[in-house]
């Protein structure tokens, strides 16, 4: 039987999944997270609600929810990167 092996943290997926990755500190978290061509939407967990937000503020992303997924994604602003729905985009 041949297994498909998929990368899903490097490609754009609409569906309703959610990724869990693991990381060995909040810096490489973050690096994680800012290091894929695509920036449109990201969720931060974590039992320290302000240390949270504060990680949450150095994703480089159009949305990032904490503690939650995706509750405020119906007043959607554009993405980072190739996610960008705006004009002016460079890659």
């Amino acid at each position: 039987m041949t297994r498909l092996v998929l990368n899903v943290s490097a490609v754009l997926v609409f569906a309703p999944i959610a990724l869990i990755q693991s990381y060995e500190t909040v810096e490489e978290a973050i690096e994680l997270a800012n290091g894929t061509k695509y920036g449109l939407g990201a969720s931060v967990f974590g039992p320290d609600q302000t240390y949270a937000i504060q990680v949450a503020k150095q994703i480089k992303c159009g949305m990032v929810s904490v503690n939650d997924f995706a509750v405020f994604y119906v007043g959607f602003s554009s993405g980072f990167r190739i996610s960008r729905a705006s004009a002016d985009f460079e890659p």
